[in-house]
């Protein structure tokens, strides 16, 4: 998929991760985590809910070197509406980032809520981790 939004940004992939991690701070979001790998970006945060911490972890494929600064411009706009939303009341938290949220499965992995999902026949099933 050709993605044409950002793609002439001249904003370093280093400094968007900088306003991320500000933008973040503002909704008391500290605890961050980004992982580079080949061909993918794996963004985590924790955030304070009713004194439970809450994992999110949002999975960027198709990230390299030609893309990099284009790719952390879309993140980068994609939580601020996120925040902005739930900030305004319009949606909760868990409702607005409920397919990153981390969740385990039968084998103790960590894993999204979206990639808990199976779909089989055409048909999602959601797993309930208790599978044998």
């Amino acid at each position: 998929m050709k993605i044409n939004f950002y793609k002439s940004t001249t904003v370093s992939y280093m400094k968007t991760q900088l306003k991320v991690d500000q933008l973040l701070r503002t909704f008391e979001i500290t605890n961050t985590r980004w992982t580079n790998l080949e061909d993918q970006l794996i963004f985590e945060f924790n955030k304070k809910i009713e004194n439970k911490s809450i994992g999110i972890r949002i999975i960027i494929k198709g990230i390299n070197d030609k893309n990099r600064n284009q790719m952390y411009r879309i993140l980068f706009h994609y939580l601020k509406t996120k925040l902005e939303f739930i900030s305004c009341g319009l949606v909760e938290f868990l409702q607005e980032f409920m397919p990153h949220l981390v969740v385990y499965n039968d084998k103790n992995e960590s894993i999204t809520l979206y990639q808990q999902l199976e779909c089989v026949n055409g048909k999602i099933l959601i797993g309930t981790g208790m599978e044998s």
